[in-house]
């Protein structure tokens, strides 16, 4: 699961809304109504950008999502990882997000 506050920056990026099936009950009754997609749902909007996923093979022993550039988003979880590379690879949707990342130009990744 992703935080609310990452569920809104995906919200405010564009990422599909897809229904009420993953709203968290105890947002709603806050008046927050975002989606938390499942970790296939964000993998599969990153498309093929997306190369891979996995644990621990950095130094603050996170999940890191990466694309096909070998560039990457780290996690506390698996869904935060990918949820930051989905942002990252939609540049130009998540321009309210202020991230510490600098856009290649020859790539829609992130390098560090």
């Amino acid at each position: 699961m992703i935080s609310v506050e990452l569920a809104k920056r995906l919200k405010e990026a564009g990422f599909p809304q897809r229904g009420a099936k993953h709203i968290d009950p105890a947002d709603i009754s806050l008046g927050l109504k975002v989606y938390y997609p499942t970790l296939e749902e964000l993998i599969e909007a990153c498309g093929a950008d997306f190369e891979s996923l996995h644990y621990g093979r950095n130094r603050a022993m996170k999940w890191k999502a990466t694309c096909h550039e070998g560039f990457h988003e780290l996690g506390i979880t698996p869904h935060e990882a990918v949820a930051k590379l989905w942002l990252s690879i939609h540049p130009s949707s998540s321009k309210n997000w202020t991230g510490v990342h600098q856009i290649d130009s020859s790539s829609a990744c992130v390098r560090e």
